[in-house]
């Protein structure tokens, strides 16, 4: 569940560790495409990396939303594809437990700010997923 959950917030915030230099890569140009495609305050991207989430800022809901787009965790429609996310589950992990948290996380939020809910959902879990998770 740690590296599953930290992919998601890491691919926002684009904090890398655990990630073979391949995924970074992959992860850091995404991130450059989706702050230049948003012109996001860059701070706050920084800051989810504490899992400080800033509200309020259409432009970084349309940074988050960048992002999970790029990794196919939320489809061109704007829902959630849980099936895909949970692809993502390592072996090894709690299967049950990532896929609740998977489910209830994938029904937060709305419209702008659906990819930031999901992300800030993931982050404060009961199960603790945070990028020092990674």
């Amino acid at each position: 569940m740690k590296f599953f959950a930290v992919l998601i917030v890491a691919s926002l915030a684009v904090a890398a560790y655990g990630l073979s230099e391949e995924e970074k890569t992959k992860l850091k140009g995404f991130s450059q495409e989706c702050k230049t495609q948003t012109g996001v305050n860059v701070e706050h991207v920084e800051k989810m990396k504490q899992k400080v989430f800033v509200q309020g800022d259409d432009k970084f809901y349309d940074y988050c939303m960048c992002m999970m787009k790029k990794i196919k965790f939320i489809t061109e429609d704007g829902s959630v594809d849980v099936d895909h996310i949970k692809t993502k589950i390592p072996a090894g992990d709690d299967k049950a437990k990532a896929e609740t948290v998977i489910n209830d996380c994938s029904k937060v939020g709305e419209g702008k700010n659906k990819a930031w809910s999901l992300a800030k959902c993931l982050a404060e879990s009961k199960y603790k997923i945070t990028i020092e998770s990674l």
